[in-house]
């Protein structure tokens, strides 16, 4: 009944701090609202906000004992590293690695670890085995945050024994239930996010193509609604019939 308990604690206290992962989805609208003459280092803005999302999720943990604490990193760092790319990945790293050595402990080095090896899984995921393809990336993401996660659970072993066996044999169900899913949700967020970004790109340039063909073609043209009002009117129509566009 007590090990019922704790790992109920422990799956509850992992799904509130999985909530905090939806702000990710905020930064990468956020991210869009650069000006354009900024678009080049938006990759370092999505950094800084990453790692700040981070720094707040590494501050609501669940502890288990005296300097070993569990929270949503690895799900964040692992799904940035494959969404976001190298740069916000890094400095999302080194700002959680700032985060937990001030937190210190035993725990100290399995923390470290686990930022970085789920940042190198994520990037090398992203690399190699990320489908261009959207119909298998849920099973595809899933099956990295299941490689993921085993990792963070023997860098476990990394604690003094016999508090390394203790720990991972509290938190191995909830994480292996939770974080998955947690991780496939997120990443089918932001994915949406992207593909919809995508979309508005190419109708913006489609309709950049449009209007350039419209005002540069050699014949007269005129756009018209279902009165018969005109919409729009090139420059060849105005210059052939000698009205200006504003008049028109």
């Amino acid at each position: 009944p007590k090990d019922d308990s704790m790992e109920r604690d422990i799956m509850i206290a992992l799904l509130n701090n999985a909530t905090l992962l939806l702000f990710l989805s905020v930064i990468y609208e956020v991210t869009y609202i650069v000006p354009s003459r900024f678009r080049r280092i938006q990759p370092i803005f999505s950094g800084i906000f990453i790692a700040l999302i981070c720094s707040a999720v590494m501050r609501m943990p669940l502890t288990l004992q005296s300097g070993i604490v569990f929270d949503t990193r690895s799900i964040l760092i692992s799904v940035a590293a494959l969404i976001f790319g190298a740069i916000p990945a890094f400095i999302t790293v080194a700002v959680a690695a700032i985060v937990r050595l001030s937190m210190g402990g035993v725990g100290l080095l399995p923390g470290i670890a686990v930022i970085i090896t789920s940042a190198l899984i994520g990037l090398a995921w992203r690399r190699w085995l990320y489908p261009k393809s959207t119909k298998w990336r849920c099973l595809n993401v899933f099956a990295m945050s299941i490689v993921v996660h085993a990792v963070m659970l023997a860098c476990m072993l990394l604690l003094p024994y016999p508090d390394n066996q203790n720990v991972i044999r509290a938190i191995t169900m909830p994480v292996m239930l939770i974080y998955p899913v947690a991780s496939v949700l997120l990443s089918l967020l932001l994915m949406h996010q992207q593909e919809l970004r995508r979309m508005q790109k190419q109708l913006k340039q489609s309709e950049e193509r449009f209007k350039l063909l419209f005002d540069k073609a050699p014949l007269g043209y005129q756009s018209l609604d279902l009165d018969g009002c005109f919409i729009d009117v090139n420059q060849q129509w105005c210059d052939l019939l000698g009205y200006s566009r504003d008049e028109v």
